[in-house]
């Protein structure tokens, strides 16, 4: 774009009707405020007020309304040149770009609230980022971890096997739901589902490893009490059983006893 102080249009190329379907004739300086997003217009004037002042190649961002209707986001870059009494604007579509940061936002965001704790491992198995989720449940900070192996953080008896865990994912698709004990910050242990997934780039390299720990403490917690249970209803079904063999046989004894009764030479005895 070449604009002039006055504010109009001067001069365009055809890179701009390709991106924006207008023709010089569309940008006229009374419509052209119009066809800014109104989210953007205040930072655009005083964006412009600035080029006018002679600030050297300003860099600025806004969303542009196109012939169709669709608003654009373009990055513009701008030079003024007072001698000539010209504004030299260059804009580069960065929509699909806006876009793509957008989505990036999402899943970070996503990831970040995460029920589950999610811990992004690099290639050689050191962790690079743990989510928000992560810290609560082991009680350390994503600076107090990186750098570190998940083995680390696993009880006595875990470490090796955890270990290989995560190189096994190198080589397979994916590792899911293994149960190992983690070890808080605070010295108190968890019990944890651990799911590894491998992360590869376009060219079919390790780009990383994304592992999900899942607090199962209470799920361990009722496979216990089952079991606890199952025990009790085994030791109820044995003593009743015991019960029943003891009382059988005074049963017996009770019937006889009685039968001796009614005859009468034991008649005294019974007295």
């Amino acid at each position: 774009f070449v604009r002039g102080f006055d504010g109009s249009f001067k001069r365009i190329n055809p890179a701009v009707t390709k991106q924006l379907g207008y023709c010089l004739a569309d940008l006229t300086a009374p419509e052209i405020i119009g066809k800014i997003h109104p989210q953007d217009i205040a930072g655009v004037l005083a964006a412009w007020n600035r080029v006018l002042a002679g600030e050297p190649c300003l860099q600025y961002e806004n969303r542009c309304q196109a012939k169709d209707g669709e608003y654009r986001w373009l990055a513009w870059s701008a030079m003024s040149s007072k001698e000539h009494g010209l504004i030299y604007l260059v804009a580069r579509d960065i929509t699909e770009q806006k876009a793509i940061n957008q989505q990036l936002l999402t899943m970070a965001s996503i990831v970040e609230y995460f029920c589950d704790g999610i811990v992004g491992l690099a290639p050689d198995g050191t962790i690079q980022s743990w989510n928000r989720e992560a810290e609560n449940l082991l009680g350390y900070s994503t600076v107090e971890v990186l750098g570190e192996r998940l083995s680390m953080f696993c009880a006595a008896g875990f470490e090796q096997k955890t270990e290989a865990t995560v190189e096994a994912v190198k080589s397979e698709e994916k590792v899911k739901n293994y149960q190992c004990v983690l070890q808080r910050k605070n010295g108190l242990a968890v019990d944890v589902a651990v799911s590894v997934s491998p992360i590869w780039d376009d060219s079919g390299n390790l780009a990383g490893l994304s592992a999900t720990i899942r607090d199962i403490t209470q799920q361990k917690k009722m496979e216990r009490d089952i079991v606890r249970m199952d025990r009790l209803q085994t030791i109820g079904q044995m003593a009743a059983g015991i019960s029943h063999e003891v009382r059988n046989p005074m049963t017996t004894v009770r019937g006889f006893l009685q039968m001796i009764g009614r005859k009468p030479q034991y008649a005294k005895d019974k007295e």
